[in-house]
């Protein structure tokens, strides 16, 4: 059985893949912050409220 981590993992590698082949600052950012989110999963921490309007 695969743990959980090791396909966040997987996810962080792809979105790292994605960023490199961005066409813009919106697709980085977005990248970015797609794999912010899951390095916050994997530390058990929330950052959330820095994005709340």
């Amino acid at each position: 059985m695969a743990y959980p981590t090791n396909s966040v993992m997987a996810r962080i590698l792809w979105c790292r893949r994605q960023k490199r082949r961005a066409n813009g600052r919106l697709d980085l950012e977005e990248w970015a912050a797609d794999e912010e989110g899951l390095r916050d999963a994997l530390r058990n921490q929330d950052h959330s409220h820095q994005y709340r309007w």
